[in-house]
């Protein structure tokens, strides 16, 4: 029997980076010949925990700070969660070892990104947003490739390595039926 591919998802804090998340989850297990294992690893959230534990993938949370533009004292205190963060991920990524990182995007996500970077496993980073985020930016240069969801987004990341795929979207989002939808 073959060995299973093992892949993280990471990403957090918002729906917008969960949902998609499971998509991609459910959609690579429709469709790899090969049995797939995942592994959330993230912020640790009442969202992220529920999300994922109703699709049945296991979970491991690490530390994550946001870096806000404007002064706050916030920051401070974030930007001591991310050494601890990357100690965290090192360590998760250690014990599951997977064959690739899907990143979400967002703050809960570099910690991992750059984990993964270290262990030379390969990334790939996907941004929703017509502007992608700062975190985003920042892990795109540690990322094997990059997918955004719309053309005007690639101008800021690099060209070789950056393709338009659109929005994961999960499958119940778009098996409704119209005639219902509009009543």
């Amino acid at each position: 029997m073959q060995e299973p591919i093992r892949i993280v998802l990471t990403g957090g804090v918002s729906g917008g980076h969960v949902f998609p998340l499971l998509a991609v989850a459910d959609a690579v297990q429709r469709k790899s010949p090969i049995p797939t294992e995942f592994l959330f690893i993230g912020s640790r959230g009442v969202f992220e925990e529920n999300a994922m534990q109703a699709a049945g993938i296991p979970m491991k949370f690490v530390a994550t700070g946001k870096w806000r533009r404007y002064f706050s004292f916030q920051n401070f205190i974030d930007v001591c969660k991310l050494p601890w963060g990357l100690v965290q991920a090192l360590w998760h990524l250690l014990w599951f070892m997977p064959d690739a990182i899907f990143s979400k995007g967002g703050s809960a996500s570099v910690p991992v990104v750059v984990a993964a970077w270290l262990y030379r496993i390969p990334v790939i980073v996907h941004d929703s947003d017509a502007k992608p985020g700062a975190s985003t930016k920042f892990m795109a240069r540690f990322a094997e490739r990059v997918a955004v969801a719309y053309p005007g987004a690639r101008q800021y990341f690099p060209a070789d390595k950056t393709a338009v795929t659109g929005n994961p979207v999960r499958r119940e989002m778009t098996a409704g039926v119209m005639s219902e939808a509009i009543d």
